[in-house]
């Protein structure tokens, strides 16, 4: 991902962490649930 955005990989921890925070999430597993049950990905 820091790669296709030519940002950091820290950065980019940074942004997935403050992510999390902000819905309310405790891990990564809870936003890739959450983006695929509001398809926003697909499984």
């Amino acid at each position: 991902i820091a790669k296709l955005l030519y940002i950091s990989p820290r950065t980019v921890e940074t942004h997935r962490a403050r992510v999390i925070k902000k819905l309310g999430f405790k891990t990564t597993a809870d936003i890739i649930k959450y983006a695929i049950k509001t398809n926003l990905m697909k499984p």
